[in-house]
């Protein structure tokens, strides 16, 4: 067979690490399109920067083999070498397979033409393939064993220097940096005196101190500085495992730890007290999540969209404790008070009996005039557009804060997934509405009229538990407003689903 169309394929090679990825690619890119025009033939370039064995992780390589299978216009791939398509060894035979059922060759750089086809090519392929794995095992291995011999020397070769420390080009070892290792101490000793991550973060920032990045601290910064080992001295190497696009933390008996190979920050016994409380607190169960009472997670502030934490007092019993967000940068507190449990509770099923009503009324307007469900069905997506642009603008504005260290992992944890579940809630709503009948919106309509008179009259006997599942079935939100110098009475709103 002619060639006439070839697929470029350019991979960095390890063999060239010296190189700049630009540098290595531009030299490879230059000797395969030179041999492409010398022999006239058409090329398409499919380039990619890394040296990931896996096809899941090189975008370019799936390109080209969906335009193999799915266009039939190449005639060869042209490579430096066979193993730039793949060390792996499923990989590699999964390549093959697709190359060899669509009769397309591959040529290497030193000019060898590979008829897959062929038993004999097929088979030193094949020899190849399994001595690309080896070496690239055997790399693999000895870059391990370079990174852990430099860690017992002491030598720093694991990215961004930690704060507190300074890289010393001469020696390649950390030494302290004598003006931000206060820093550290300072954060060490609040910890362990009672103070939490969230208001550690905000006295930094306040005295001015920003993190290794030269950004302001946050919850996760602090909670990453506590709990790292390097303040002690000690490296751990091993810790994580790569599975597909994620890492996994390791089972501890398979970290490798040095220890006192750096100079240390704080005392051990400093340390030691710090990992104490902070385990100690992970412990803590927490209330609301549980849903022991029947507002739990329902109530946010109108002003911050933090949730309302509801606590018992002896004296006036449940209560909607105030908001205590606080500006990560201005240290400033949201001052939406507090207040009553039962107040908003009176008015959750005020709300709710005009809600039942209003329910019953639009049935029986729809049962007479269905057209009518048609305004309302646009009306009701248009609603639920702006509302998901709302949703996903704040999931954003959460990514940032939590990519620059202005949200801890915890306080991520408690915001990002309501805003997931309303997301996913919203999505989920907008696909139901666009193929809702108008008898399918009659029998939504006789089911949530169900779960509200069932709300009404057993709200007596119903368990906190169960009235908080229920009021979470027809209640997206319930917005409170009470700030001090901006509202005169308390502000209640309701937000039905």
């Amino acid at each position: 067979m002619t060639i006439n169309n070839v697929a470029i394929y350019l991979r960095k090679s390890r063999a060239e690490d010296g190189l700049t990825d630009a540098e290595s690619l531009e030299n490879h890119r230059n000797v395969l399109t030179g041999i492409a025009e010398r022999n006239s033939w058409k090329y398409e370039i499919f380039e990619e920067i890394g040296s990931s064995m896996s096809i899941s992780e090189r975008p370019q390589l799936k390109l080209l083999l969906d335009s193999v299978t799915n266009k039939y216009i190449y005639d060869a791939v042209l490579v430096m070498d066979v193993d730039r398509l793949s060390r792996d060894r499923y990989d590699s035979s999964l390549i093959m397979k697709i190359l060899r059922d669509n009769d397309v060759k591959i040529v290497t750089a030193d000019g060898k033409i590979t008829d897959l086809r062929d038993e004999n090519d097929a088979l030193m392929t094949d020899f190849k393939d399994i001595f690309s794995n080896y070496e690239y095992k055997q790399i693999t291995k000895r870059m391990i064993r370079g990174k852990e011999a430099s860690a017992r020397k002491g030598r720093w070769s694991s990215g961004r220097v930690p704060l507190g420390y300074v890289y010393n080009k001469d020696t390649g070892m950390l030494d302290i940096d004598e003006d931000k290792a206060p820093i550290i101490r300072e954060i060490f000793h609040m910890y362990a005196n009672g103070t939490g991550t969230h208001f550690i973060s905000l006295e930094m920032n306040k005295r001015g101190y920003r993190g290794a990045m030269g950004k302001p601290f946050g919850g996760k910064s602090i909670r990453d500085i506590i709990t790292n080992e390097i303040y002690l001295g000690n490296a751990t190497l091993r810790k994580f495992i790569k599975e597909g696009n994620t890492y996994k933390l390791r089972p501890e008996e398979e970290h490798i730890r040095h220890e006192g190979i750096y100079p240390a920050i704080v005392e051990k016994e400093l340390f030691v007290s710090v990992q104490r409380r902070y385990e100690s607190q992970k412990m803590k169960p927490n209330r609301a999540k549980a849903g022991t009472h029947s507002l739990s997670g329902l109530v946010r502030c109108g002003y911050c969209d933090k949730v309302h934490a509801i606590q018992m007092r002896p004296t006036k019993g449940r209560v909607l404790k105030g908001c205590s967000k606080r500006d990560l940068i201005t240290g400033v507190l949201c001052k939406n008070h507090g207040i009553l449990y039962e107040k908003v509770m009176e008015e959750v099923f005020k709300d709710l009996s005009k809600y039942s009503a209003t329910l019953d009324e639009t049935v029986e307007r729809l049962i007479e005039d269905k057209t009518m469900y048609l305004n309302s069905k646009d009306r009701e997506l248009a609603s639920l557009e702006s509302q998901l642009k709302t949703i996903e603008a704040q999931l954003k504005r959460i990514n940032y804060m939590f990519m620059n260290d202005l949200l801890s992992e915890e306080e991520l944890g408690e915001m990002k997934p309501q805003k997931v579940k309303e997301k996913d809630h919203i999505l989920k709503r907008i696909t139901e509405v666009k193929e809702l009948t108008v008898d399918d919106k009659l029998e939504e309509y006789e089911k949530v009229s169900k779960t509200l008179k069932n709300i009404l009259d057993n709200r007596e006997v119903l368990s906190d538990k169960d009235l908080n599942r229920l009021l979470s079935s027809v209640i997206n939100r319930i917005v409170l407003y009470n700030y001090k110098d901006k509202d005169v009475e308390p502000r209640i709103v309701i937000e039905f689903k």
